[in-house]
């Protein structure tokens, strides 16, 4: 379009900045102008003319009359009155409009009005001036808008914009026209547009950067809260690397050691006030002598004995307490010599509590600050029986430990075999022989945890230790294989055995995923059978054992801790472990625990909670 001289056009006091006249076959063309006329945004330099919206800082209304007028003879009035309160016509050319009788008598109309230079044109279809050339059935412009005498002035072609692709494009012809309405060359308006397009993307680049900043915010945040999405996983290693999460915090090192210190105090006063007054421990807490239990009496005083917050003043109780496991009503003797421990009367003794004796008696001798060498000098005696009882269960095939005594054959357990590598640990930290013989001790322990090392099985669904290796079953058992892998890690740390890379990373996955786990998580069971010699006969036995889980993942998070000062864990895989471990040990102190009726279970917590000694 020609540069628009602003001095000849009339735009003051108007209602509308635009009339747009086209043909109700070109409706779809008008639609598209109206709506680019009204919603553009006009440049700060250019919003001071009279058809701007001072307010909006778009063009007043544009007038669009929405259906062709009736067969009548002249323009209705409010089309002439509308025509009259417009400071421009804009009328949309094609061969339709150039035959439309309405849209003729709307430019007459309009340069009646004396404002022939404010009549502009956009070219849709057709070609202008194709009347003059022979060629009337594409002519574009309607009759009113062609020249009749080239002296006539008022009758001179109108200013056009051309929308066909060929032509100008929709764009272009746009701006065109709002040139001649804004009162300005098509150059400035297109340099000042540029600059509001550029300030108008950088606000919405800008809007686009703060909504995505806060969708990043909230994705970061779910991601760290444990929402699972794509990618959510690798944000929360790159979260636990820096050690940034908000959501999954890493309970302070002095923190989670006065947890422990509490809540080992108040295991203690439990223990210690269900404690009977012959000396055993029941199985539950009623306190019933009925319920004297020996498999709990043994784990109750390993635990009693390795907290270092047991009381001096309970040190006495507490040898009474062993002394009662080595008296003839409680320890079975064939021929005047000790042969073990019975969980329960009429049945065969068990190589579980004889190595949970074992193992507290290890823990107790190497209390020199709980026990004076006259105790500890009597517990090194029992300790003597306690060995020699417990060889009996040792099986004489690749190295693994029975549960039951006088079994017909030689089926190993991997249970069994744990609480085996757990006594020989204590024993070896405290530099204690096995069965008076401290080489055979060392020899025992090599052999124990490459066994259990040998049945490690990691195809599993979730990798880890069957009930035992002839188990046919596919599943391994939760508890079990976290107490396990907690045990070779000391095991490892002890140089008795190197662990397969996979062992320990699939136990760092393992123990780490236990930071998401609360006391409701299932205790995985498993019943043992085995046919015994008992009394010269041959005998089914069994034993139903329940797997936790809480107190062997703490004791878990303890060994990676230490095993990261030999083998230094990847930056995110220690903040979980730290989580995990503060987690625990928070949980190990909940009501919800410190309420649990099952004695086993409560001395078991408090045997886990004292390995963390920060």
């Amino acid at each position: 379009m020609a540069e628009a001289d602003a001095e000849s056009r009339q735009t003051h006091g108007f209602r509308y900045s635009a009339f747009i006249s086209y043909s109700h076959s070109d409706s779809a063309w008008a639609k598209w102008l109206h709506n680019r006329l009204e919603t553009y945004v006009v440049p700060t330099s250019f919003r001071s003319q009279q058809v701007v919206n001072q307010k909006t800082g778009r063009l007043r209304p544009v007038f669009r009359d929405r259906d062709e007028l009736p067969g009548a003879a002249s323009l209705s009035n409010a089309i002439v009155g509308a025509l009259s309160d417009s400071a421009f016509l804009v009328v949309v050319c094609s061969p339709r409009a150039a035959k439309s009788i309405y849209v003729n008598r709307e430019v007459e109309c309009f340069r009646s009005l004396g404002r022939p230079d404010n009549i502009l044109a956009i070219i849709v279809d057709g070609e202008p001036g194709a009347q003059s050339k022979g060629n009337s059935e594409v002519e574009c412009f309607p009759v009113a808008m062609l020249p009749t005498d080239e002296a006539d002035s008022s009758h001179a072609e109108p200013l056009a914009a051309d929308a066909r692709a060929q032509g100008d494009g929709k764009k272009l012809a746009v701006l065109k026209v709002l040139a001649a309405i804004l009162g300005t060359n098509l150059g400035e308006l297109r340099k000042r547009d540029a600059i509001r397009q550029r300030r108008l993307l950088f606000q919405r680049l800008t809007v686009c950067c703060v909504i995505a900043a806060v969708l990043a915010g909230v994705y970061l945040l779910a991601s760290d809260g444990g929402f699972d999405a794509p990618g959510s996983e690798a944000i929360r290693t790159l979260i636990d690397r820096h050690e940034m999460s908000v959501l999954r915090p890493v309970p302070a090192g002095a923190e989670t050691k006065a947890a422990a210190v509490d809540a080992r105090k108040q295991y203690i006063d439990i223990l210690v006030k269900s404690r009977l007054d012959e000396g055993r421990f029941p199985w539950d807490t009623p306190g019933d002598e009925t319920h004297a239990d020996t498999w709990s009496t043994c784990q109750a005083l390993a635990a009693l004995s390795r907290s270092p917050e047991m009381p001096h003043s309970e040190s006495q109780r507490l040898l009474e307490s062993f002394r009662r496991m080595f008296d003839p009503a409680v320890l079975k003797h064939e021929d005047g010599v000790p042969t073990g421990w019975q969980q329960r009367r009429g049945s065969p003794s068990r190589g579980t509590v004889a190595l949970w004796i074992t193992t507290a008696l290890a823990i107790a001798v190497d209390r020199s600050d709980l026990f004076d060498e006259s105790a500890r000098n009597e517990l090194k005696q029992f300790l003597a029986t306690a060995t020699h009882i417990a060889q009996q269960y040792h099986s004489t095939s690749g190295g693994g430990w029975n549960m039951f005594g006088g079994m017909h054959s030689q089926n190993p357990d991997n249970y069994t075999s744990a609480l085996a590598l757990q006594t020989l640990l204590h024993l070896e930290r405290a530099d204690l022989p096995w069965n008076n013989d401290s080489a055979r001790r060392s020899e025992l322990l090599k052999q124990t945890a490459a066994w259990l090392v040998s049945t490690y099985d990691a195809e599993l669904p979730i990798p880890g230790w069957r009930r035992a290796p002839y188990d046919e079953s596919r599943e391994s058992f939760d508890g079990m294989t976290i107490q396990i892998y907690a045990l070779l890690l000391d095991a490892e740390a002890q140089q008795a055995v190197k662990l397969p890379a996979h062992l320990v990373e699939n136990a760092l996955l393992h123990i780490e995923r236990c930071a998401h786990r609360e006391r409701t998580f299932l205790t995985t069971t498993a019943e043992f059978e085995a046919s015994v010699v008992y009394e010269g006969e041959v005998r089914d036995e069994h034993e139903g054992v329940g797997f936790l889980w809480h107190p062997w993942a703490l004791e878990g998070c303890v060994r990676l801790l230490e095993r990261h000062q030999r083998s230094p864990l990847p930056p995110e895989h220690l903040t979980r472990v730290r989580r995990a471990r503060g987690h625990l040990v928070l949980l190990a102190g909940s009501d919800d625990a410190l309420r649990d009726e099952r004695l086993f279970a409560i001395a078991e917590m408090l045997y886990g909670l004292a390995s963390v000694q920060l």
